[in-house]
């Protein structure tokens, strides 16, 4: 998998464990939910300046972000990465 591939799917399990729509989070880093949507379809890269507002809304790392192959068990609201454990949380402006 790609950075770019694995950035896109990052986004998209970040935002479902979050129970978001693309709308909410598309709100919250100010653009329209089309261009977020792009991103999670890996037809579109955001700027650096977008990559830090989505880093710090869902409270990872840029590296976690774009780089660690993140999946999710929806029950407990934790997220596996790499085959360790962490707390995902988030913060809304």
């Amino acid at each position: 998998m790609t950075t770019k591939e694995q950035f896109s799917a990052n986004l998209k399990a970040l935002r479902m464990n979050r129970k978001l729509s693309q709308q909410k989070v598309a709100d919250a880093i100010s653009i329209s939910r089309s261009a977020y949507s792009s991103y999670e379809l890996n037809k579109a890269e955001p700027s650096l300046d977008g990559l830090i507002q989505i880093s710090r809304l869902f409270n990872v790392s840029l590296d976690t972000l774009i780089r660690r192959e993140i999946t999710f068990i929806s029950e407990d609201h934790t997220a596996r990465m790499d085959g360790t454990r962490m707390l995902v949380g988030m913060q809304l402006r």
